[in-house]
């Protein structure tokens, strides 16, 4: 997983991008979270209790990310544990970015490596 002093970051980063992909929102504060509250049931909490967006968690077989509705948020097993925004899957490629690693594109294959099959979406 992130950095113990990191995942604050990361969660944040994470947390704007997916609203800003969701809504028009203004100004969005930083939440101060735990470590251990770093997962998919804060980011839903928040999501839902603050800025009225409904959502759920899926595992979804990865042939099938055509399907999924972008942005979602993945557990990917990379650097001991790791939140992403994936942002789009197309001609066998998936978008992702996080804190941690910035803008990536992976293919369907090496995505299927370090990704947990596990999404949060809206």
């Amino acid at each position: 997983m992130t950095e113990k002093n990191g995942h604050v970051t990361s969660f944040n980063f994470l947390l704007k991008k997916f609203i800003q992909q969701n809504i028009k929102a203004g100004k969005i504060k930083n939440y101060d979270i735990p470590v251990e509250d770093y997962n998919f049931l804060s980011f839903h909490t928040i999501l839902k209790d603050d800025f009225d967006i409904e959502t759920m968690v899926v595992r979804l077989e990865l042939e099938d990310l055509d399907d999924l509705p972008f942005p979602a948020i993945a557990f990917l097993k990379i650097n001991s544990g790791t939140f992403a925004l994936i942002n789009d899957y197309k001609e066998g490629k998936v978008y992702w970015e996080n804190k941690e690693f910035g803008k990536q594109i992976n293919t369907l294959s090496l995505f299927k490596r370090i990704s947990d099959t596990v999404f949060l979406i809206s």
